[in-house]
């Protein structure tokens, strides 16, 4: 059965709209110099910053790995920003893949990337899928764009100041509703 294309909705639209306003107001937020408290600045002029290699796979529910820079922004004296830009594949079967873009903000309160941190995800993929809703025997395919906004939490370690692998649970507006990631931050 041909799959058919994924109708364009005005939701589906605005939706890519906020996305693509939201991401540069995002990045321009972290060029700039930002005043937290009187005595506490952000400034990502600092010339810590540094650049890694990140990959990530994601080895549960259905399968995929991805690979990006991260560009890491000290906060101030005990936190840092890791800003990854990373291309993702998922795939399960014929029926069920999907290949992204997204870009990730991971937020740590300490410089030695160990510990708890946050995430939020802003991407978006293209994909091939059955209708996740079509209980019949011969599902729905469709295939087409869509979001990929996800949050979660992780935690981090670091073996040494190269290797830092990490794990996060991520849930949100996503063709996988949820994910458990595995990160290796070089």
């Amino acid at each position: 059965m041909p799959g058919r294309q994924f109708k364009s909705s005005t939701n589906l639209k605005s939706l890519l709209i906020v996305i693509c306003l939201l991401l540069p107001l995002n990045l321009s937020l972290h060029s700039q110099e930002i005043h937290i408290s009187d005595t506490t600045k952000i400034n990502a002029s600092d010339e810590r910053k540094k650049t890694f290699l990140y990959v990530r796979a994601t080895p549960f529910l259905i399968p995929g790995v991805a690979i990006g820079l991260t560009r890491r922004l000290y906060l101030s004296k005990n936190g840092f920003i890791d800003l990854i830009l990373s291309f993702h594949y998922h795939y399960y079967d014929n029926l069920n893949k999907s290949v992204g873009v997204s870009i990730t903000s991971e937020h740590f309160a300490n410089k030695e990337a160990k510990g708890f941190f946050y995430r939020f995800n802003l991407g978006v993929e293209y994909g091939e899928y059955q209708n996740p809703f079509d209980f019949s025997d011969d599902p729905e395919d469709i295939n087409g764009l869509i979001p990929n906004i996800t949050y979660g939490v992780g935690y981090g370690f670091n073996i040494r100041h190269f290797l830092q692998p990490r794990i996060c649970i991520e849930s949100g507006m996503t063709w996988l509703i949820g994910r458990i990631n595995l990160e290796w931050v070089f």
